[in-house]
């Protein structure tokens, strides 16, 4: 990778962040006008998702984050299973006692009803963190979807 070329490309819209995952995700802070949304996790291995795991609970996220996980499904050569890699990363996070006291969730995410399923769609997770303090504010705009539109 060209980094100061895509340092260069991403000014002012992006950050970079290079290093061992489990200093840089407890290390970074998330810019207080932009709450983080979603997360895409390449990490393969359990103990590294495990640390990147340190992202969701930070203070300046939204109540809902949308994760994807590259290693969690695939053909017959990735032999992926429960109990290991990023599935038992998941599990074991649910599984510690500050996310079933406060009852936040990692948990696949449910919603491609109606679209044409696609491989990735099983790869998509949500962090519903039920304790965020604006969790049960409706996600959509007044009138946006609070009643069916009649046609005349």
């Amino acid at each position: 990778m060209d980094r100061s070329a895509l340092e260069a490309r991403i000014a002012g819209r992006a950050s970079l962040v290079i290093g061992d995952i489990a200093n840089t995700a407890t290390s970074w802070i998330p810019n207080a006008d932009a709450p983080l949304g979603a997360i895409l996790f390449d990490l393969d291995l359990y103990t590294s998702t495990m640390a990147a795991f340190a992202l969701l609970v930070k203070e300046n996220v939204l109540p809902r984050i949308w994760c994807y996980f590259d290693d969690i499904c695939g053909g017959p050569e990735n032999a992926f299973s429960d109990g290991i890699g990023e599935r038992e990363a998941i599990r074991q996070f649910n599984l510690m006692p500050e996310r079933k006291l406060r009852h936040d969730r990692l948990s696949p995410a449910y919603v491609f009803k109606g679209m044409v399923p696609e491989s990735w769609h099983q790869q998509i997770y949500l962090y519903h963190r039920l304790s965020h303090p604006q969790y049960n504010q409706c996600m959509y705009a007044k009138g946006e979807r609070d009643q069916l539109q009649l046609s005349a």
